[in-house]
């Protein structure tokens, strides 16, 4: 989306918007915002088709380039980390990958205080990885960053089988901060094994995919 008003846009990685899907009656979905780019002032989200998802039907099947779209937002805090955090643990399943496009690098560049950043990424097959290749080069070029992807479904696939709750459960999270967006029992899990693995619950801050309508 390119943005025409207004001419600021309070935006800080890991937050989402909400788009009006139609008038009457008024109806919007929410939709975490992989980008921001305050040159072009173009905001970009990734938005995966669902079937018979109302939203994201109408937004593949009835948007159109050049169309004016009301936004609401950016807004929700939930993911956007403490500055004072030396070890940040992102954990994502699914479509909930999107808030960390951003975040990651954004930690990276601009969190003085951050130590370690540990991405780990579930997919089911090792074509649903999103932006890999980008996770990959981030790794490559900050020494303090970590890429782990891992793959539930796919067989054929070199990468390490299973879902991040299996390595939550091999990890030493001593420490970290951790945020999370995916499907709820993945959340539910992963809070779970934090807990036992004893972090804090106010170091553990989430953003279920249940909230992120279709």
């Amino acid at each position: 989306f390119s943005c025409v008003e207004p001419e600021l846009v309070d935006y800080k990685a890991g937050q989402f918007i909400l788009i009006k899907i139609q008038d009457n009656p008024k109806a919007f979905r929410a939709y975490s915002i992989s980008s921001y780019n305050e040159d072009s002032r173009r905001l970009s989200v990734i938005i995966k088709k669902v079937e018979k998802g109302y939203g994201t039907n109408i937004i593949f099947n009835e948007f159109r380039i050049g169309d004016i779209v009301d936004l609401e937002g950016p807004m929700g805090d939930e993911l956007v980390p403490e500055k004072s955090a030396e070890r940040i643990l992102f954990v994502a399943n699914g479509i909930g990958i999107t808030p960390f496009i951003g975040l990651s690098k954004d930690v990276l560049q601009n969190y003085p205080n951050v130590k370690e950043v540990i991405l780990l990424n579930g997919q089911r097959y090792e074509n649903e990885l999103l932006y890999d290749e980008y996770f990959k080069s981030l790794e490559k070029f900050y020494g303090k960053f970590k890429y782990i992807p891992v793959l539930s479904r796919d067989k054929s696939s070199s990468l390490r089988k299973g879902y991040v709750t299996d390595i939550l459960k091999e990890m030493d999270v001593a420490g970290s901060h951790v945020y999370m967006c995916g499907s709820k029992n993945m959340i539910l899990d992963s809070y779970d094994i934090l807990l036992n693995k004893g972090i804090e619950k106010e170091c553990i801050s989430y953003e279920s995919e249940e909230k992120i309508a279709v």
